[in-house]
């Protein structure tokens, strides 16, 4: 292995999971990971011989390429590159906005399974569902 200081790997943009892989692979590769052994983005940490304080020092220089933060276990838990990759390639896609309910309402109104409520039936809903058990709702 390697035990001369290495050049900080590039930061990863975007995070596809191929750019991803390719840079576990690069720094694999650094550490002559890849000497003796035939690796693809399916062969297990483990098989490559990865030491616990490489997958250590590995979840740290991808966590910082990456902008992704990553638990220092994170090669247990995502045995191989691709299902890495994969991972962290998920957590950075940005979220889906939130869709506006249908008609200007509020999302809670938008449940058609109430939409059948008039205003004094939801009331009586409401209140029934708000009242101590055993006390029935006040007549009105």
């Amino acid at each position: 292995m390697n035990t001369f200081a290495m050049a900080p790997l590039p930061a990863l943009s975007p995070l596809t999971q191929t750019t991803v892989s390719e840079w576990i692979f690069h720094w694999l590769a650094e550490r002559d990971y890849d000497e003796y052994l035939s690796i693809c983005a399916d062969t297990p940490f483990s098989e490559m011989g990865l030491s616990s304080i490489d997958a250590v020092e590995l979840a740290s220089e991808l966590a910082h390429a990456s902008k992704v933060p990553l638990d220092s276990t994170i090669a247990w838990h995502y045995p191989t590159p691709a299902t890495l990759a994969g991972y962290i390639a998920g957590a950075s896609a940005p979220l889906e906005p939130e869709q506006p309910a249908p008609t200007g309402l509020p999302a809670a109104a938008a449940n058609t399974a109430f939409q059948h409520l008039d205003e004094q039936a939801m009331a009586d809903l409401l209140e029934s569902l708000l009242s101590p058990a055993g006390q029935a709702p006040q007549a009105r």
